[in-house]
């Protein structure tokens, strides 16, 4: 099995600031016109998004997405993995930005996940 790729320093850095949520430092990166992905890489763990969202942390995701640049893909992406946090307030800034949602994760949205994984349907049982 070939060893994965290392990952860049400045991205290492840049995912440390996600990580432990601190938003002026991730301004002043963004400010200083420094990268916020490698576009060569496809590589899940240098996903600044992605990060974002499971740190949970609704103004660097916002301020991240307000950097621009993001495709269709990467925000829809970042609306399902929301979703699947149950993060709807996360899903709709991707939304918002363009993301798009299918089916599966449109009903997830509107009825969500019960506590063991499975989706409710919304019904309610009579017992007589």
């Amino acid at each position: 099995m070939p060893a994965r790729p290392k990952i860049p320093e400045d991205l290492k850095q840049l995912l440390i600031i996600i990580r432990s949520g601190r938003l002026f430092a991730l301004q002043k990166w963004i400010a200083d016109g420094k990268r916020l992905r490698d576009p060569k890489s496809s590589d899940y763990r240098t996903d600044v998004l992605r990060e974002a969202v499971e740190v949970g942390f609704h103004s660097i995701v916002e301020v991240l997405l307000n950097a621009g640049g993001w495709s269709e893909n990467d925000l829809t992406e970042g609306a399902e993995l929301a979703l699947e946090n149950r993060r709807r307030d996360l899903a709709e800034l991707f939304l918002s930005r363009g993301g798009k949602l299918n089916q599966i994760s449109f009903y997830l949205q509107n009825h969500g996940r019960r506590a063991n994984g499975t989706v409710s349907t919304g019904r309610r049982r009579s017992f007589p």
